[in-house]
C-alpha cells in the first residue's frame, strides 16, 4: 500500500511538458480511480455495517434487543417463582393444570405426552442440522464453518442429549433445584430443558442456517455491493420470514404442552424454557453476523 502511494505521488509529480508526462499522468489517474473506487467500497460496506443494528431480527427486534428480552422474560418468570415478595401470578395456573393432568390423564396418556409430543420438534430438526451444516460448507467454506462452530457451542449450552441437561441448563436446574410436580425426580424443573432445546433447535433453523444458505443476513448484503449482482436472498426467504415467528411459538406451544402433560413440569419452567432458547438463538444471530461482517471488511480492505 505504501509502494503504490509512493508510486502515484512519483507519477502524477512529473512535470507536463516532459515525455514521460502522459504515460505518468494516466498511471496517476489509474491510481486515483481504484482507489475511488477502493474507498467508496469500503464506505458502503460501513454503511451496512452500521445499519446492521437496525434491522429486525423477529417480532420487530434486533439480535440484540431480542437477547436483553429474553434475559428480562427469565429473569421475571425466575422471580415470580422463586421470590417470596412476588406475586406468584403463575402459580395458580401451574397447580391449576398439574391438577387437570393428574384428574384427567391416565398413565397411558402422560406416556405419550412424554414420549411424543414433547419431542415432535426436537426429532426432526437434529436430524435437519447436519443436512443445512453440510449445504452450508458446501456453500462458503468459511461462512459455514463459522456457523458450525458458533452453533455447536450454543447447543452444548442448551441442545437436547439423551440423558440429562447440557451446561447451562443442568448447571440452572441446580441453582434453581425446583421440585417437579409428578413423579421424576431425576433432575430438577427449573428450567426446563426440553423447551428450551426445542426453541434453540427451531430458531437456529429459522434465524441462522435459512438465512446464511439464501444470503439473507444483513451483513450478506455486502456480496451485492462487491459483485454487483442482483440482489435476491431476501426474496427467498420472504416465505420463510413470514412463517417463522408461528413455527417457532408452535414449537413451544408444543414441546410444553408435552411437558405439562406428561406431568414432568410446571408451566412457569416451560416458560422460563422459551426465553432461554430465545436467547441463545438471539446470542448465536449476534455471533455469526459478527464473524460475516468482519470477514466482509477484511474482503473489501
Amino acid at each position: 500500500m505504501l509502494g503504490s502511494r509512493l508510486c502515484e505521488r512519483l507519477a502524477c509529480s512529473v512535470p507536463s511538458g516532459s515525455p514521460k508526462a502522459t504515460p505518468c499522468k494516466r498511471l496517476c489517474l489509474n491510481r486515483q480511480r481504484v482507489r475511488a473506487l477502493d474507498d467508496e467500497k469500503v464506505g458502503r460496506f460501513s454503511e451496512i455495517s452500521q445499519q446492521d443494528d437496525q434491522k429486525a431480527m423477529v417480532f420487530g427486534l434486533s439480535p440484540a434487543q431480542l437477547l436483553i428480552a429474553s434475559v428480562s422474560g427469565f429473569g421475571l418468570v425466575a422471580l415470580d417463582v422463586f421470590d417470596s415478595h412476588s406475586l406468584h401470578l403463575l402459580a395458580p395456573i401451574d397447580v391449576a393444570l398439574h391438577s387437570w393432568v393428574t384428574e384427567y390423564f391416565s398413565p397411558s396418556t402422560s406416556q405419550l405426552f412424554g414420549r411424543w409430543i414433547s419431542d415432535i420438534f426436537i426429532v426432526p430438526e437434529l436430524l435437519l442440522w447436519p443436512v443445512l451444516w453440510v449445504l452450508m460448507l458446501r456453500k462458503d467454506f468459511f461462512e459455514g464453518g463459522a456457523v458450525l462452530s458458533l452453533s455447536c457451542m450454543a447447543y452444548a449450552m442448551g441442545g437436547p442429549i439423551l440423558h440429562g441437561d447440557t451446561a447451562l441448563v443442568n448447571a440452572l436446574k441446580v441453582a434453581f433445584q425446583r421440585a417437579r410436580p409428578g413423579g421424576i425426580h431425576r433432575t430438577f424443573a427449573f428450567p426446563s430443558g426440553h423447551t428450551t432445546a426445542a426453541m434453540l433447535l427451531t430458531g437456529t433453523i429459522l434465524f441462522v442456517f435459512l438465512p446464511v444458505l439464501f444470503d439473507a443476513l444483513p451483513q450478506m448484503q455486502g456480496k451485492v455491493v462487491e459483485t454487483e449482482k442482483k440482489e435476491v436472498g431476501p426474496s427467498k426467504m420472504d416465505v420463510v420470514g413470514k412463517y417463522a415467528p408461528v413455527i417457532w411459538g408452535l414449537a413451544y406451544f408444543t414441546t410444553a404442552a408435552g411437558r405439562v402433560g406428561a406431568d414432568a413440569h410446571w408451566l412457569s419452567d416451560t416458560l422460563a424454557g422459551f426465553f432461554l432458547g430465545i436467547g441463545l438463538v438471539a446470542s448465536l444471530r449476534i455471533g455469526v453476523e459478527e464473524v460475516i461482517k468482519a470477514k466482509n471488511i477484511e474482503n473489501s480492505s
